[in-house]
């Protein structure tokens, strides 16, 4: 009897648990709690049916500050066009609000936009909008977010015609006018406007004039800045502060009056996205085998190994996005040891490439010795990823130092919802203890995660680097200039000679010489090391396989041209 209660117990909390996850999936998918539109039953595929997947909760969805990959792939892009985009078949650059963008002697930019686009409201977009969005986005005092980026390459944007705009002032970048086209988000200016003087009525401050501090202060602030013209809009009506449910779900609905389901009739047909705000492994398993996710990023080969109605029912997608980055720990160069590029070179070695590859990710990855991705042109041959090796690495500390008179102590920051991150701390602490070095793994919320970033916060923070765009451009990351104010050279890492290749690369146009100089960068940056390159991931996703035509296209898997039989349809 005293052996069973226990057992007795657990098995009782575990039936609660189950009980409790179902009631959850019952409240947050009912099918009634789902938003619906008015489906076009003629057009060529069939209609209907939403794509549920786990998500982590946004801190906010406002594209000028967000520097979330995941805010940005899976929501910012389904909701704002851009003047051009990247086709996800064949990831070359295509037309999007732009008709077309022909660049004149000098760098000037004539852009002819799309006739009859329409934001979620119903409301015209105009060049006055793209104007605009161009001036939010290059308001002083924002952080470098894609959208900003995107903004900088060109210094101005002046609307000539309702339909029409040159642009003047394009950066000496061997990428800027792709950067451009395929990154400015286009905003309501009429909807932010409004939004802008409700937030200053609602502080009891005066409205406050465009292109003002006081202007972007308040635009910094809001939650969003919709509508957009994208495929889908938010649900429901995007309000500063009721964008979703918080803590349970986020929607994203058609937007009836989006142009591209005129243009091309096959595409967008999915009902809605709706991203769940569950990131407990077994809550995501119990939903899963409920069939109440249709998507699912992590340890997909494990999840499907152990339950074979799962394996039944979803499959398995991996592939290599182009701007799938590497698990990298960037360190604090700024003061301390970590300021010193001996020890930055010894906890080089301390972490085991390998067997995150293989035991982490279960083969899906590959050991990463540069910022780029392996066998691109950029990347040395004679570079290869450091070797895992405690021993040399003991010694290494001990010239700079460091040992049992002097110990050492690194604190690695990551992210709790992430078990990955967990685990690749936990692997890497046996090796920093065999040489003589305390690792502290710092699991903190992903809210207080990016505080700490933009605070610098940290000694070294483990991250999941992700590229805005397939033009990969190091310099945002490790430029002098980039690591202060709102730059991304989160580590304070400043190097001449990095500078000096840095900007030599992006004002070359020659592909070949570009990668020469690139090439130069990533053995500069292999010595230094500024931060441990870990390892390039590629994306292993369950996807459920009601959806038609989702296959891995030039840019990953896009929910372009997916569509589900009406027979097989879950929400509708």
């Amino acid at each position: 009897m005293t052996r069973r209660a226990p057992v007795a117990a657990l098995a009782l909390l575990g039936v609660a648990t189950l009980v409790g996850l179902s009631v959850w999936a019952l409240r947050v998918l009912q099918p009634s709690s789902i938003p619906t539109v008015d489906l076009d039953d003629t057009r060529l595929r069939p209609q209907g049916d939403l794509l549920v997947g786990a998500f982590p909760e946004p801190k906010h969805l406002n594209p000028l500050t967000n520097i979330d990959a995941a805010v940005r792939s899976w929501v910012l892009r389904f909701t704002h066009d851009t003047l051009c985009e990247i086709d996800a078949q064949t990831g070359a650059v295509r037309p999007a609000l732009a008709e077309s963008i022909v660049t004149e002697a000098g760098g000037a930019l004539r852009i002819r936009l799309r006739r009859g686009a329409r934001f979620s409201d119903g409301a015209p977009v105009t060049a006055e909008d793209v104007a605009f969005s161009h001036r939010c986005a290059r308001s002083a005092g924002l952080p470098m977010s894609a959208m900003v980026r995107a903004a900088g390459m060109v210094q101005a944007l002046e609307a000539t015609s309702p339909h029409e705009l040159v642009g003047r002032g394009l950066v000496d970048h061997w990428s800027a006018r792709d950067v451009f086209a395929t990154g400015l988000l286009i905003l309501s200016r009429a909807a932010v406007l409004a939004r802008v003087s409700a937030r200053a009525q609602a502080k009891r401050l005066a409205v406050p004039a465009p292109d003002t501090p006081e202007f972007t202060a308040l635009l910094a602030e809001l939650n969003d800045l919709g509508p957009g013209s994208g495929p889908y809009a938010l649900t429901p009506p995007a309000g500063d502060g009721a964008l979703w449910s918080r803590g349970q779900h986020l929607d994203l609905v058609q937007n009836s009056h989006c142009w591209r389901r005129r243009v091309a009739p096959e595409s967008w047909n999915l009902a809605g996205l709706r991203h769940v705000f569950v990131q407990d492994p077994a809550a995501q398993m119990a939903l899963l085998r409920q069939e109440q996710l249709d998507w699912l990023v992590g340890d997909v080969r494990g999840i499907a190994a152990a339950d074979a109605a799962i394996a039944e029912n979803y499959r398995i997608v991996v592939y290599d996005p182009p701007t799938m980055g590497h698990f990298m720990v960037a360190w604090n160069c700024r003061e301390g040891p970590l300021a010193d590029p001996r020890v930055r070179r010894a906890l080089a070695m301390l972490f085991d490439r390998d067997a995150i590859a293989q035991r982490l990710l279960n083969g899906d990855a590959e050991p990463a010795a540069t910022w780029f991705k392996p066998g691109r042109p950029e990347v040395p041959n004679d570079l290869a990823p450091r070797v895992h090796d405690p021993a040399s690495a003991r010694e290494a500390l001990r010239a700079a130092g460091y040992g049992a008179d002097h110990p050492l102590r690194i604190e690695i920051v990551g992210a709790a919802q992430e078990p990955l991150h967990r685990r690749i701390l936990e692997l890497a602490q046996a090796s920093f203890a065999a040489a003589g070095v305390e690792l502290v793994p710092q699991l903190v919320e992903a809210g207080v995660l990016l505080d700490r970033l933009q605070r610098r916060d940290f000694m070294g923070l483990l991250a999941l680097k992700y590229h805005a765009d397939p033009w990969v451009d190091p310099w945002l990351y490790f430029h002098s200039s980039q690591a202060t104010g709102g730059g991304l050279n989160w580590m304070g890492f400043v190097d001449a000679e990095t500078d000096r290749l840095l900007d030599e690369a992006r004002g070359q146009r020659d592909d070949k010489r570009r990668a020469d100089t690139y090439r130069a960068f990533c053995r500069r940056i292999a010595d230094l090391q500024p931060v441990a390159l870990l390892v390039h991931p590629r994306t292993a996703l369950l996807l459920h396989r009601r959806f038609r035509d989702a296959e891995v296209s030039a840019t990953g898997l896009s929910p372009e041209r997916w569509w589900v039989p009406a027979d097989e349809q879950r929400h509708r």
